[in-house]
């Protein structure tokens, strides 16, 4: 948001309206230095906001990969049970 502000200021390019004193050209360069130090911190703000949204996402991919994993396991185990609890009940049958 601030970054799309501060793109806009420079430093003239037209010889013309570059500043002809000595103080007016250390001030210029000073307040370029400035904003291109303040564009950074922002660039750096908007990477760091999209790095922990990304590792933000990346733990929520992972939680949903672990929680799918314990549907599949608890899944599989009442397969296992169900199939127990068959064979039980045949060989009960084949006894009685």
């Amino acid at each position: 948001m601030a970054y799309g502000i501060l793109q806009a200021r420079a430093l003239p390019r037209d010889v013309k309206a570059a500043p002809t004193d000595a103080n007016d050209l250390i001030s210029e360069i000073v307040q370029y230095l400035v904003l291109a130090g303040i564009r950074t911190l922002c660039l750096q703000g908007d990477i760091a906001k999209r790095s922990v949204a990304m590792r933000d996402m990346d733990d929520a991919l992972a939680n949903e990969h672990d929680q799918a994993r314990l549907a599949r396991e608890a899944a599989s185990q009442h397969q296992n049970n169900f199939q127990r609890s068959q064979e039980q009940r045949k060989v009960a049958e084949l006894r009685a």
